[in-house]
């Protein structure tokens, strides 16, 4: 049983680490109709953007916040 969820977790951290080159272009653009997107910064917005896809992302969006700060950088953010 835990076999299989631990490797889904190594698979998908591999994965992140290839594609750390996710831009705010990957996400719907709808989540920033507030924001001015030429200002704005995955990894200084993140709590903002982990919040936007929380509440209005789409099923995309959250695989790629998942990509791009991991599974426990999103549960921290959304617990805080």
């Amino acid at each position: 049983m835990n076999v299989k969820s631990n490797k889904s977790k190594i698979d998908l951290t591999i994965f992140r680490y290839m594609n750390k080159n996710l831009s705010i272009k990957d996400f719907s653009t709808h989540l920033f109709w507030d924001v001015d997107i030429d200002k704005f910064d995955l990894e200084k917005h993140k709590v903002q953007l982990t919040y936007k896809v929380v509440e209005f992302g789409q099923l995309s969006d959250w695989k790629n916040l998942l990509l791009l700060y991991g599974e426990e950088e999103v549960k921290n953010i959304v617990l805080n």
